[in-house]
This record gives structure tokens, C-alpha cells and sequence, in this order.
């Protein structure tokens, strides 16, 4: 959050609103980008596919003349260019195409190769895990690989962190 704060983007950080199907708003307040995440799925895969799209909606997507995207990134037929600019946006950055292509956990999905490509990368092996379920489109591959965000956030939660 200070991080982005820092180089003059406001993060909020919103307990998931009930029925909604609300993750992510990237929008402008003035000149000033905001991105508001939603803690609808407590995993960190998701929390960084989420905050990556909206990073990539801040740069590419807002102008004046569109201050706002709301984003729920379950409905596969969201199919604008611009979602799925977002969308491969996030995923090259958290695990790129080349990296994905030549992992063995992309052919064999197990937890030893998980986390060769998690070590390899130096991220968490949950979002590699993560990646494995988008991929095959099955939510309990490597199911015992995941990590929560929601208690990192406690303090923060209903609050932003803002530029100086």
C-alpha cells in the first residue's frame, strides 16, 4: 500500500460486499488513480491477478473520458479489449508465458513441480497453484496449495493508504 501510495496511487482495501461479484475498480478521483480491491476470494493468487489488472487499467485504460472500471474477474464473458489486455497483463507479470510454457507443472501439476516454478520465480507457490487451476479450469488441483490475504489487511480494512 505505501508503495503505491508513494508513487501516487490510492489502494483501498474493501471486505467483500455481499452479493456482489465485485474484485477490483480502477478509477480516477481528479487526476488522482484509485484502486479499490474487494476481498471476495481470501487467496493470493488472487489478490495480486487482481491488483496487476487494475495497475494495468490505471496505465493503459483511465482517461478523462473513463474514469471508472469495475471488474469481476469470474465472468468469462467480460470480452472487451481492454479486459483482456488487463487480464494478460497480469498474468505475464506474475508468471510469463515463457516461464509458464517451460515449467513441468504445466503438463504435470504436482506440488514438487509447483514449487520448483514458485522457487524459480521467488514468488509464492500458491499462485502458481492458482494459475494451475485457471489454467485447467479446475479449482481443486493442487487445492492444499493456498495462502489467504485477508489477515495481512486487518488494519486497513474499510481504509486506503494515500500519496503524500
Amino acid at each position: 500500500m505505501e508503495f503505491l501510495a508513494n508513487i501516487g496511487i490510492v489502494l483501498v482495501i474493501e471486505e467483500h460486499f455481499k452479493k456482489t461479484y465485485l474484485d477490483g475498480v480502477a478509477m480516477l478521483d481528479g487526476e488522482t488513480p484509485v484502486i479499490a480491491l474487494t476481498l471476495r476470494h481470501d487467496r493470493v493468487d488472487n489478490f495480486w491477478f487482481a491488483l496487476l489488472h487494475e495497475l494495468i487499467h490505471v496505465q493503459k485504460h483511465l482517461t478523462p473520458a473513463h474514469l471508472f472500471i469495475a471488474d469481476n474477474l469470474d465472468d468469462k464473458s467480460r470480452s472487451s479489449a481492454e479486459e483482456e489486455e488487463a487480464d494478460e497483463g497480469a498474468t505475464e507479470a506474475l508468471i510469463p508465458l515463457a516461464e509458464w510454457e517451460g515449467s513441468e507443472v504445466k503438463g504435470a501439476p504436482s506440488a514438487k513441480n509447483a514449487n520448483a516454478l514458485a522457487d524459480r520465480l521467488r514468488i509464492p507457490p500458491a499462485i502458481v497453484a492458482g494459475r494451475v487451476r485457471h489454467e485447467e479450469g479446475n479449482w481443486r488441483l493442487l487445492s492444499h496449495i493456498k495462502a489467504g490475504v485477508r489477515q495481512h489487511f486487518n488494519d486497513h480494512l474499510g481504509g486506503s493508504a494515500s500519496p503524500s
